[in-house]
């Protein structure tokens, strides 16, 4: 299975409903359900060990994540994420946020 994320201009703060575009310009392709959405969580800015379907593979394995950005492999755990690409959160999602 394959996993495409189209991220190129996403939603925000009160969506699906009424959402506030966010730009990320960013396509994400992965084999693996739990890597991607650990590594979309951190890039958003949110606590994946606070989302329970992907708490415990994202702390076992946050060592073992292999992204590729713009061409180049680092692991999730060292990734750096910019302050601009993260999101604000729905209302009820608050307390997710890092």
């Amino acid at each position: 299975m394959l996993i495409l994320g189209d991220m190129i201009i996403c939603g925000q703060k009160n969506g699906p409903v009424k959402p506030s575009p966010k730009t990320l310009g960013m396509v994400m392709l992965s084999e693996n359900s739990y890597a991607f959405d650990s590594t979309m969580c951190k890039i958003m800015g949110f606590k994946y060990d606070m989302i329970k379907y992907i708490a415990e593979y994202a702390i076992n394995n946050e060592q073992n994540i292999e992204v590729i950005f713009n061409g180049k492999k680092n692991l999730l755990s060292n990734m750096q994420i910019d302050n601009e690409w993260k999101f604000e959160p729905h209302d009820m999602w608050k307390e997710y946020e890092n």
